[in-house]
């Protein structure tokens, strides 16, 4: 048998992948002409904000783990329940980050660099509440990511060292679990809006994906967890009917087994009772009177109570339940804002969501709550979010940063996300984003019938045409031709005497009966288009990603540095290499990630 390619697949996945590789090698050999013309002075690898190194002995843990991984990982996400499936993903992505950390500098180096949020513990002290206040005017004060940033990562961090976990390595050990938590909430995101199929296809390619490299050396994998978790409460939040009516049986079943066992608790007192009464029998049949009545009277009460409280208990816990997680969803989507400016774009995604799953109004109000207690406990402290942005946009005017061509950036941004989210999400997304809705193409029958339609015969000058077989106008009989043939020249008055050859007459509708009617292009309306999008959750959700990163690389305030800022979005279009046709395409996402972590010295 043949072995099958590594690159198999339609030739749409084939020039996606072609594209992927164009993008990448044209970004990097522009970016090296203007880094060699001084144009890029702070970008030694550009696209990527890094140098170049060569890792050898150090980074063999990773490549056996990596070879182990994608043997065995496909296999054990496919069996057990979907919990325990979700739990093995994050222990394997969990190793992956940590190995790929260990094999250079470890994963607290990053955090110990003087620009990053731990230098700038000592100015909160003990005070984070004036910190706060005075944020926005001491920011030019402050190490680099501060001032690019809003406060909340320093408090962050702050709050780790306030729990007794100081330090840069309990920052890098908090921001990799956050970050690779990320694979969890997106299964369970996926599974909900696209079937447990579709999950488990997934898990594999968020453990194992690129982006690992920068999860383990940058805050903004905390981001992305943080988002991630939103958007899945925001999920968990929303329950169907059919599982309301099953907490209710559940309920009604519960009540049922409580009542009879409260009646066999009554049954031995009643043999008792008849016992005592053969040896007293005025004593024992007041007795059993007394206790029959009593255990049949208090098992009819219990199985009531238990029918009915239980039921109803079950349903308001539900409820409340459901309340509860849109309101948690609603304090970490309300948090990204005071994360990073730059996600404001990535709440396109639990917007694409919420369309999907129609949450009811009491959830939306909680999650509208959520967001609103956030946003308010800054303005509390006397941070003003406004104020923020512009503060952070004139200390980025004033950077190095600033002065980047925007016109490379808005292409390099884009092949720094095809690095960071590997080659089988851009041959996934070939065939997983033409099934969102479009608009309706000819069918192959009409197609078919449109080649059969007869065609106009030729001219013959002693047959009548068939007017039927001729579908757009009457033909003029044979015989009249003819006869318009033989009609003499001019010849003075005579030929005034020709009578006139009838005209040719337009096809009436009933002239064709066989004709086929060629149907028009049907436009797909809003309902029929959001009911297709429903279908198909996971592309909808990663068109909303890639809408979000589109938004943000034409705002122009991302010009380099994205291979951390893209994190947050990259996990969750990283869930096309799903669908990516080759079945090996797991190994080339792993392989792509031992490649950067071994050629990519990133100060991140």
């Amino acid at each position: 048998m043949r072995a099958r390619s590594v690159w198999s697949g339609g030739g749409t996945e084939r020039r996606a992948l072609v594209g992927w590789a164009a993008l990448i090698a044209v970004a990097g050999g522009a970016g090296a002409v203007l880094h060699g013309l001084g144009v890029l002075r702070i970008d030694h690898l550009p696209p990527l904000h890094a140098h170049f190194r060569v890792l050898t002995f150090t980074l063999l843990p990773a490549v056996l783990f990596a070879v182990v991984a994608v043997r065995v990982l496909p296999g054990l996400v496919r069996r057990g329940g979907f919990g325990r499936a979700s739990l093995i993903a994050y222990g394997f992505a969990l190793a992956w980050t940590f190995l790929l950390a260990v094999s250079a500098d470890g994963p607290a180096a990053p955090f110990t660099h003087p620009q990053e949020y731990l230098a700038v513990l000592p100015a909160v002290g003990d005070d984070p509440l004036g910190w706060l206040a005075g944020f926005t005017r001491h920011l030019p004060e402050y190490p680099t990511h501060v001032r690019g940033h809003p406060p909340l990562p320093v408090l962050v961090v702050w709050a780790l060292a306030a729990v007794g976990l100081p330090g840069p390595l309990w920052a890098a050990i908090v921001v990799i679990a956050a970050g690779c938590s990320a694979t969890v909430a997106i299964g369970l995101t996926v599974r909900h809006l696209a079937g447990e199929e579709a999950a488990r296809r997934a898990l594999p390619y968020l453990a194992l994906t690129p982006a690992s490299v920068w999860i383990a050396t940058t805050m903004d994998a905390f981001f992305a967890g943080v988002g991630a978790w939103g958007v899945a409460l925001l999920v968990l939040g929303i329950r169907s009917p059919a599982k309301d009516r099953y907490a209710a049986d559940a309920g009604d079943a519960a009540g049922m087994r409580y009542a009879a066992a409260t009646r066999d608790a009554g049954r031995p007192g009643y043999t008792d009772r008849a016992e005592y009464a053969a040896r007293s029998r005025y004593v024992g049949r007041l007795g059993y009177t007394a206790g029959a009545w009593y255990v049949s009277r208090v098992g009819w009460y219990a199985a009531r109570a238990g029918d009915a409280g239980r039921s109803g208990y079950a349903a308001a816990t539900g409820y409340m339940g459901r309340l509860g997680y849109a309101a948690g969803a609603g304090v970490l989507l309300g948090a990204l804002p005071y994360l990073s400016y730059g996600l404001v774009p990535y709440l396109a995604i639990p917007v694409a969501v919420a369309v999907l799953v129609r949450p009811s109004w009491p959830v939306v109000a909680a999650v509208v709550a959520g967001a609103a207690a956030v946003t308010a406990a800054f303005a509390a402290a006397g941070f003003s979010w406004p104020a923020g942005v512009a503060a952070t946009h004139a200390e980025w005017a004033a950077d190095p940063g600033a002065a980047r061509p925007y016109w490379y950036f808005l292409v390099a941004n884009l092949a720094v996300l095809a690095l960071i989210t590997g080659p089988a999400t851009a041959m996934g997304l070939a065939r997983l984003l033409p099934r969102l809705p479009r608009r309706q193409a000819l069918p192959t029958a009409t197609v078919l019938d449109m080649a059969r339609l007869p065609r106009r015969q030729p001219f013959s000058p002693t047959a009548t045409l068939d007017v039927s077989s001729v579908p757009h106008r009457r033909s003029v009989p044979g015989a009249v031709v003819l006869d318009m043939a033989r009609f003499p020249r001019r010849q003075g008055a005579a030929a005034l005497d020709v009578p006139p050859a009838p005209r040719r007459q337009p096809l009436t509708g009933t002239a064709t009966p066989d004709a086929p009617r060629l149907p028009r292009r049907q436009a797909l309306t809003p309902a029929a288009m959001l009911d297709a999008a429903r279908r198909h959750g996971t592309g909808t959700v990663v068109a909303a990603a890639l809408v979000a990163v589109l938004a943000l690389d034409i705002s122009g305030v991302t010009r380099g540095e994205v291979e951390r800022i893209w994190l947050p979005f990259a996990v969750w279009i990283g869930l096309a290499a799903a669908y990516a046709p080759a079945r090996r395409m797991l190994a080339v996402q792993a392989l792509t990630g031992l490649l950067l972590q071994c050629l990519v010295a990133s100060p991140w």
